[in-house]
């Protein structure tokens, strides 16, 4: 190998992990700043239109919406960067636990983000994350019914079969 191409070679080297450390540490601000814009749209009772993905539609965005606001006091979004999980070339998911206060009660709830990035900017694909799993606890409450329902006809069956057997 000539001098020449050893420089090249050696400059390549050096400056590539260099560049790739500034790019995950722009990503990571800029999904910091999308957050952070979003506590603040919250906190001050905001649409936060704004930081949604502009791949919406307007019923969307109105759903999505919806799903965001309300009288916040406080909220914290806790989450790791390293957690981040590309779903593709331009969407991620991260999870994050959302802890809330409003004048009437405090939350917690645990979720996944769902980010999208357009022209090198992240945005929120949807609120998905802010929203209690109603349809969960209803699923699971149904099966609790079901299962208390089936344990009483196994216990009543036996007695009444008793019952008619002794008259």
């Amino acid at each position: 190998m000539s001098g020449r191409k050893l420089w090249v070679l050696l400059v390549i080297v050096t400056i590539a992990p260099i560049s790739i450390a500034q790019n995950a540490d722009e990503q990571d601000q800029d999904i910091d700043r999308l957050f952070s814009d979003l506590k603040q749209t919250l906190i001050k009772r905001s649409a936060p239109d704004g930081l949604l993905s502009p791949s919406l539609t307007g019923a969307q965005r109105q759903k999505e919406f919806e799903k965001a606001v309300r009288p916040y006091v406080s909220i914290q979004f806790r989450y790791n960067l390293a957690d981040l999980q590309p779903t593709s070339s331009n969407r991620a998911k991260l999870p994050l636990i959302m802890e809330w206060e409003t004048a009437r009660e405090t939350g917690r709830l645990t979720g996944t983000a769902q980010l999208e990035k357009v022209n090198n900017r992240w945005y929120f694909a949807d609120f998905d994350f802010m929203t209690f799993p109603w349809v969960l606890i209803v699923v699971m409450c149904s099966f609790g019914v079901a299962f208390a329902v089936v344990v009483l006809y196994f216990y009543w069956r036996p007695k009444k079969q008793l019952q008619s057997v002794t008259a």
